[in-house]
């Protein structure tokens, strides 16, 4: 799935807004209490529900441009990747790239099936995720 949204919002704002999320996630899920400057490379186990857990590994971190992330279970992997583009002082572009690779023959049937459904309802909660973080602006 690929979104570009433009946004009324600097590259710093909508960068901290996604590091503020990313670090309390940390915190939720490890206890740990990172700054940004720890982020990159990391990678921790969080828990989805009483029988689901993933491990996530921070794989892109560039100040206001690019953030990048893994999250690996026993059925699959999720690469998702955030570029930000600056088009001035108070405004960017957002890039937002996820890409799934499921293990295993019947994983992949049931994810693509559930892919075409869901797909749909995934992109336009991402939309509304990106405008919320203008609009808190």
């Amino acid at each position: 799935m690929k979104i570009t949204k433009e946004l009324n919002v600097s590259a710093q704002y909508f960068y901290d807004r996604v590091m503020e999320s990313v670090l309390y996630d940390i915190r939720v899920h490890t206890k740990k209490a990172l700054r940004r400057n720890q982020l990159a490379g990391f990678t921790y186990k969080k828990q989805f529900n009483k029988t689901s857990t993933g491990k996530i590994v921070i794989t892109e971190m560039v100040d206001n441009e690019a953030y990048a992330f893994t999250t690996e279970t026993v059925k699959n992997k999720f690469e998702v990747a955030y570029k930000i583009e600056a088009l001035d002082a108070n405004r960017c572009r957002i890039h937002y790239e996820e890409k799934m690779e499921s293990f295993g023959t019947i994983q992949n049937l049931n994810d693509q099936l559930l892919g075409i459904i869901l797909g749909y309802f995934r992109k336009r909660n991402m939309k509304k995720m990106l405008t919320s973080i203008e609009v808190t602006n």
